[in-house]
């Protein structure tokens, strides 16, 4: 058991890396990092994320 709530942890983590670009950095280079074809994915994926600065300072570590 490695703590993963969920089944795919491989999503989480392109979902928790996405929701930090798109928090941290603009809609273009959110788009460019995630590979979206698309802005608008982009946006309706991740534009809603909000990482506060706890989340922010692991990226960093």
């Amino acid at each position: 058991e490695i703590g993963w709530e969920r089944a795919c942890p491989l999503h989480e983590l392109r979902k928790l890396f996405g929701s930090y670009i798109a928090s941290t950095e603009s809609l273009y280079i959110s788009q460019k990092f995630l590979r979206h074809a698309d802005a608008s994915t982009t946006n309706d994926s991740y534009a809603d994320a909000i990482v506060d600065d706890t989340v922010k300072n692991l990226w960093v570590a």
